[in-house]
């Protein structure tokens, strides 16, 4: 947890312990509503049962490979974990030699579309292009699950690409 979350604590921390003891009781229920949801942003994944955005952001080196299609793991889903949304927004156009189409997808081996059907990362980039899918789901409630992201294109294999980076987000919670 950075510095800044632990000074705010500290000093939420002083304020319950200044109010009389039946209102100590409703501040600190309101304090942890709020600060419980709170994760290191550099952390893997979730670890709470309140809905959290995590994001992962990959390039067109990480898809690149001598073949028109490639799924790779973006993010591990904890056991119990739900996906709630996925926004996918790319901030570089995906292109280079005789690439014709680019999409990306996000969903698990077997249903790569399961949680953000395809997305043209070849199109403009532009301020409200992205796509937000919110296919809700989740996997094992026992053990980690691999979301993965497909890259997909036409015209070329995706090591023809040159340039591109694309953002996921995922919004998700663990059921416990």
């Amino acid at each position: 947890m950075s510095t800044q979350s632990d000074a705010l604590g500290t000093a939420m921390d002083a304020a319950i312990t200044a109010l009389s003891a039946s209102d100590q009781a409703i501040a600190l229920k309101c304090w942890q509503a709020i600060a419980l949801p709170i994760i290191d942003p550099g952390a893997s994944g979730v670890t709470t049962s309140s809905p959290t955005w995590k994001k992962i952001t990959k390039t067109y080196a990480d898809f690149s490979t001598a073949a028109p299609n490639r799924n790779i793991v973006i993010y591990t889903l904890p056991a119990g974990g739900v996906i709630h949304m996925v926004k996918t927004k790319h901030s570089v156009a995906f292109s280079g030699g005789a690439i014709a189409t680019y999409t990306v997808s996000v969903g698990i081996t077997g249903t790569l579309t399961k949680y953000a059907t395809a997305f043209d990362v070849f199109q403009a980039v532009g301020g409200t292009v992205y796509q937000l899918s919110s296919l809700v789901g989740g996997e094992s409630q026992s053990t980690n699950a691999s979301i993965r992201a497909e890259a997909i294109c036409t015209g070329a294999n995706l090591n023809a690409a040159t340039t591109g980076s694309v953002d996921f987000w995922i919004l998700a919670s663990v059921a416990t």
